[in-house]
């Protein structure tokens, strides 16, 4: 607005502010507002008459209108793979909103206080969100701006190691990788046990129900940590279990030695292969069989008895074991006799010594026969 006054010979401002005024004495002051000054200011022009004219006053109003104001609100944090709707921002004094990002995401209803950040597929690590608050009136060519922090929590990760195979009489250290978790945890689909369930790289033993089915799943969980607290991830691995070889000698025997003994009723399982030994000096025939036979030696026939010992050797990861099995054979020899060379006599001979010989019988247990003839033994 601009004052005039035809007849005044004074004239100067009067005004109802926080702030100044400049050059009040002239008809075009400069009116400079105070610091954060909004509202209406009042601004009275004063006007000093030549008598008899009264003094004459005129008022303006200037309404200064305030500048936008943002707030983006407090730093963020949301998990992988979710949307993060904001909370917590502000704004003043403005005519329109608009949020923006620096992330490979998208925001949606980005023109109010309560946008939602989609992330990009996989999208971890930091984002930043801009507010902007457009002018009004006025201030339409203003600007405020303000920016939030949105940390996205990568979810966990774990890795249970390659497949492995043991011995069922051996033990398996696993080796486990993880990220991003804030812990992690071991589980069988058998009854073996972990000694740290609880470690990257526990050691498994295995169960009698894992040996006898040969396979167990080892599965690793990893849960979350921070935002992703929630989240877990599991990882398996499959340990297969050899069988260790097996053994049986067979029951023991008492044999009457005449020939070399047929070994019956032995068997071994889960092996490369197997062998007899003997405890004794007698001779195996086939002692790398199930069914051998054994010819005992004097030793054995001197002590009555012999072991005799069925090795089984192990296979695939069990190559390095063996298992033994005995079986105690008691050996009498055969008896033999000999009743002499073929001989003649005169029949005016009365009587003829038989020299007869033998092995392997008890004391007082010979016996003599005879056929063809009317005569008689004396002293059989």
């Amino acid at each position: 607005n601009s004052a005039t006054s035809v007849y005044d010979s004074v004239h100067y401002w009067t005004y109802i502010g926080s702030g100044t005024l400049n050059n009040i004495n002239t008809l075009s002051p400069t009116y400079i507002p105070g610091a954060g000054e909004a509202g209406t200011v009042t601004l009275t022009l004063h006007s000093l008459a030549y008598a008899p004219c009264s003094n004459v006053t005129d008022n303006m109003s200037l309404i200064i209108h305030p500048l936008p104001t943002a707030s983006a609100g407090p730093s963020g944090f949301s998990c992988q793979g979710y949307n993060f709707t904001i909370s917590g921002a502000t704004a003043a004094h403005y005519s329109s909103l608009l949020w923006t990002e620096n992330g490979t995401g998208t925001l949606t209803t980005a023109n109010t206080l309560t946008p939602t950040y989609i992330p990009g597929p996989g999208e971890t690590g930091t984002v930043t969100l801009t507010l902007t608050a457009q002018g009004e009136f006025s201030c339409a060519g203003e600007t405020a701006q303000s920016t939030m922090t949105l940390t996205i929590t990568p979810l966990p990760q774990v890795d249970a190691g390659l497949n492995a195979t043991i011995c069922a009489a051996g033990t398996h250290a696993l080796s486990a990788t993880q990220s991003n978790c804030g812990s992690v945890l071991w589980g069988s689909s058998g009854d073996g046990s972990f000694n740290n369930p609880g470690s990257l790289t526990p050691v498994y033993t295995p169960g009698a129900g894992d040996m006898a089915s040969g396979a167990v799943g080892l599965t690793i969980t990893g849960f979350g940590a921070g935002s992703c607290a929630g989240e877990t991830a599991g990882d398996q691995m499959t340990l297969t279990i050899d069988p260790m070889p097996t053994a049986y000698a067979g029951i023991d025997e008492s044999h009457c030695v005449q020939s070399p003994i047929a070994i019956t009723g032995a068997t071994a399982g889960n092996n490369s292969g197997v062998q007899w030994f003997t405890s004794g000096d007698g001779t195996f025939t086939g002692n790398t069989t199930l069914t051998p036979t054994y010819m005992p030696g004097n030793i054995d026939f001197n002590n009555g008895t012999v072991t005799l010992t069925l090795r089984s050797y192990g296979r695939l990861a069990c190559s390095s074991q063996t298992v033994s099995d005995t079986r105690v054979l008691t050996v009498t020899p055969y008896p033999t006799v000999n009743a002499g060379p073929d001989n003649y006599i005169c029949s005016n001979q009365t009587q003829y010594p038989l020299t007869g010989s033998g092995n392997n019988y008890n004391t007082g247990d010979i016996q003599w026969s005879f056929t063809g003839g009317d005569g008689v033994l004396s002293a059989m």
